[in-house]
């Protein structure tokens, strides 16, 4: 849709029975963002009325407390097996 120039957006929708988030595609006419916009807007405000389909929202204190140790990705490059490396270039030719 972007290519025809039509205004789109995502709307966060819920979470599936198996917490995973969805959300609804919207699509408006030639130049109808604001159309779109007030449309997204109205069902923003009919879902938020559900706790099925009220907005997501992330557990902060749970990405605050993250263990992911990325500094030693840039510090320590991972090391590729020599084999392993030079069978796929032997294989690749």
């Amino acid at each position: 849709m972007t290519l025809t120039t039509n205004p789109a957006l995502s709307l966060p929708c819920g979470v599936d029975h198996l917490s995973m988030l969805f959300g609804l595609q919207m699509i408006g006419k030639f130049r109808g963002d604001l159309e779109l916009l007030d449309a997204a807007r109205a069902f923003e405000t009919l879902f938020a009325a559900s706790g099925e389909t009220r907005r997501p929202l992330p557990d902060i204190a749970r990405l605050r407390a993250s263990q992911v140790d990325l500094k030693a990705i840039v510090t320590h490059p991972p090391v590729l097996d020599a084999t392993a490396s030079s069978d796929a270039s032997a294989s690749a030719v």
